[in-house]
């Protein structure tokens, strides 16, 4: 027999089937929209910048505190970042050259240069550059969290004077005596001009251990001594953990 086209196919037992899954269905429709009750504060709040605004905002703050003479001797270090919480409020970190916005609900930034201060009168004559670091740090409404600080540049009529340093060798055999714990390498050492102690120091490092990351990045464990380029005096001793910022 042909069945009637306009004639309802579905019989009780699928009206029925309807019906038993009508409160899951209801139940899924309420979750969803709680869920987007809860996000929708997130959503509407997150704080969003250009990439390249917040860069020129730091660089107008270097600018403003370094002597125009040092300013060719500064790099920005490529491995400046931001962090922020997706939407599922979870904490994150990302380079701030990987993208032109930031993501999600922006927290803060820190922004890094790296400066190579030319110092041929240096009396240790294979040490002829100061090292440091200067960061600029930002809330999340890119207000200055922090003063600016470049105080590991020394005086430059300090420079001038002239001292018998300490070379790297005699600065490795000091450490070698402190009761150093068992390393996994050679001991290192740089030589710096120290925005804590305001002096000249070797900084040698023991690394006790390593762990090598996918993207070939260490961490682990290392111990660390400041010692007086001058004086030869230990500053300080201490273990501490090293790691990539991502």
């Amino acid at each position: 027999m042909l069945r009637n086209p306009r004639q309802n196919t579905f019989g009780p037992n699928h009206r029925t089937g309807f019906n038993e899954m009508l409160p899951v269905i209801k139940m899924r429709i309420k979750r969803i929209i709680l869920a987007l009750i809860l996000l929708w504060p997130i959503l509407v709040d997150a704080q969003k910048y250009r990439i390249d605004f917040i860069l020129n905002k730091a660089d107008s703050i270097m600018k403003s505190n370094v002597n125009d003479s040092l300013l060719k001797y500064c790099s920005f270090d490529s491995s400046s970042y931001y962090s922020y919480t997706n939407v599922f409020g979870r904490f994150k970190c990302k380079k701030l050259l990987e993208s032109k916005n930031t993501k999600g609900r922006f927290i803060n930034t820190w922004i890094h240069w790296n400066i190579y201060v030319p110092y041929p009168n240096c009396p240790e004559p294979n040490y002829d550059t100061i090292i440091g670091r200067v960061i600029v740090r930002f809330d999340k409404n890119l207000k200055l969290q922090d003063e600016f600080y470049c105080k590991f540049i020394p005086d430059l009529n300090w420079v001038k004077k002239k001292y018998r340093f300490f070379n790297k060798k005699e600065a490795i055999q000091i450490a070698q005596i402190q009761h150093l714990q068992t390393g996994i390498e050679p001991l290192y050492g740089y030589f710096i001009f120290s925005e804590k102690y305001q002096t000249f120091i070797w900084q040698i490092s023991n690394t006790l251990s390593k762990t090598v990351d996918s993207r070939g990045n260490s961490s682990g464990m290392c111990e660390v001594l400041d010692i007086d380029a001058i004086t030869g005096k230990v500053l300080e001793h201490s273990t501490s953990y090293y790691h990539p910022v991502y």
